[in-house]
């Protein structure tokens, strides 16, 4: 039989309880395992700016998977492997929501863009990955390395992001 060499977890409902919050118990399981040579990292839809909570109370050191799979960054958030949103597909998709008049989150490399600071979720969002977003008044110089498109009224899921756009 072969020896685990790695785990790789999930992070919301996993690692971190319904209310976003890293509890002993994880960061216990995750020092024993490296206590027993087993090396570990997570892999998250959460953008970058959001696994930094993370490092340093689990002592992460491998790179970490952000966006589904749509980045690769270093403990340090410093990016490895980045996939965007192809800029024409990442400008229908606000067109189309704009026209809806529903609240837009955009996920460039590195931050969390919205143009309403009170809008829906944002609030749960800022408790979710412990940062604020930037506030701009359109996302148009941004739309070249979007890696996640979110519409904010339909829940929590994505209308497009670089794991749903080959």
């Amino acid at each position: 039989m072969s020896k685990i060499s790695l785990v790789l977890s999930d992070v919301d409902g996993t690692l971190v309880t319904s209310d976003k919050r890293l509890t002993e118990a994880s960061r216990r399981a995750v020092r024993r395992l490296a206590e027993h040579g087993i090396a570990f990292t997570v892999t998250s839809s959460r953008p970058p700016i959001g696994l930094r909570m993370l490092v340093a109370p689990l002592g992460l050191q491998l790179p970490m998977v952000a966006f589904n799979g749509a980045a690769i960054v270093r403990p340090d958030l410093e990016p490895i492997e980045e996939r965007f949103i192809p800029p024409e597909a990442a400008r229908q998709a606000i067109e189309v929501l704009s026209s809806f008049g529903v609240g837009i989150w955009v996920f460039p490399a590195g931050c969390w863009l919205v143009t309403d600071p009170v809008g829906d979720y944002v609030e749960r969002e800022r408790r979710t990955i412990q940062a604020e977003p930037d506030v701009v008044t359109t996302f148009g110089p941004y739309l070249s390395r979007a890696s996640k498109i979110v519409d904010r009224r339909r829940g929590m899921t994505p209308l497009a992001s670089t794991s749903t756009i080959s």
